[in-house]
């Protein structure tokens, strides 16, 4: 329990240093924010009518299954709505109920990973997430466990926190003014992934990296079941394990979003281009054959629970 309570305070101090710089960044930097937010806006209006989703979510029917239990890890929570019409029929069409937990889990994985585009965009849950097929990491994630839960396997949120801004958070002064940056770091302070419960085990699922943008940055596609600090090298400072996304992340995160939408979809347009770059760089190699390569090339480092 006191393991528990010093994880949630490392927590709380980090987003409390987070939102700090979030404030200062307002009052110091006013004129910057309003002209890089006015210049993100206008081109988000354009980007946004060429975006769809590259899936159909299947019409829902009464006697399709789904998990009923209100067991810790199974049951609806805020954000993971495991009960909804069409979390239900994707669950279904992934084979819930009809295949093994493993198989089920798998083919939930490389649902989100291949379908669910990785923004920045405000906490939205996974009903909205599967409806509008992109979303951040804590959206991808919580579309992978809402998924596992109604299709009654266990799942909960695993957070990476980062004291620092992680290593390559820097790139964004390609799209920002560098004296944003550090209020930007929120964005930053938490990393998303989901675990998954199969035979008694929890197992990592990096779910919010596609792997057209892996293929961009030259790092190792995540597997079902890696832990990405292993894979990608991303050591945090500690981690925490929640069942439910709490409002203290959520509330001050949207704020950001609301503040610095137009900034922040700038960045977004970036990341498309780069989805875009990874995408052909999968299609010239080969995803199995990029992945062989980043694998030898990157290597395994080990992670916070080794």
């Amino acid at each position: 329990m006191d393991g528990e309570n010093s994880k949630m305070t490392s927590f709380l101090l980090i987003l409390g240093r987070r939102i700090f710089s979030m404030i200062l960044m307002f009052l110091r930097h006013p004129i910057i924010i309003y002209k890089t937010n006015k210049r993100g806006k206008i081109k988000h209006q354009t980007g946004k009518k060429t975006y769809s989703r590259p899936y159909e979510i299947p019409e829902y029917k009464e006697d399709m299954k789904y998990c009923t239990s209100k067991e810790k890890y199974l049951r609806p929570v805020r954000l993971c709505e495991s009960t909804a019409p069409e979390i239900i029929a994707m669950a279904n069409k992934l084979g819930a109920f009809k295949v093994s937990d493993r198989e089920y889990a798998e083919n939930v994985f490389h649902f989100v990973k291949n379908n669910i585009r990785s923004r920045n965009a405000p906490v939205f849950g996974a009903l909205k997430t599967l409806k509008k097929g992109y979303g951040s990491c804590f959206d991808s994630s919580s579309l992978f466990i809402t998924l596992c839960r109604c299709g009654g396997v266990k799942a909960r949120y695993k957070i990476y926190l980062h004291k620092e801004p992680p290593e390559g958070f820097q790139t964004l002064s390609d799209v920002c003014n560098e004296e944003l940056l550090g209020g930007l770091a929120i964005v930053a302070a938490f990393y998303t992934v989901a675990e998954v419960k199969l035979d008694g085990k929890w197992l990592e699922c990096e779910v919010s990296s596609n792997p057209e943008l892996d293929a961009y940055w030259n790092v190792p596609i995540a597997h079902f079941g890696e832990n990405c600090g292993k894979v990608g090298g991303w050591i945090p400072d500690d981690v925490v394990y929640l069942e439910r996304l709490p409002y203290r992340i959520t509330i001050p995160t949207n704020i950001m979003f609301k503040l610095l939408k137009g900034t922040l979809e700038e960045i977004n347009n970036v990341t498309d281009k780069e989805w875009l770059e990874g995408k052909k760089k999968l299609e010239e190699i080969g995803r199995e054959e990029y992945d062989r390569r980043a694998r030898r090339r990157y290597g395994f480092l080990p992670s916070l629970e080794d």
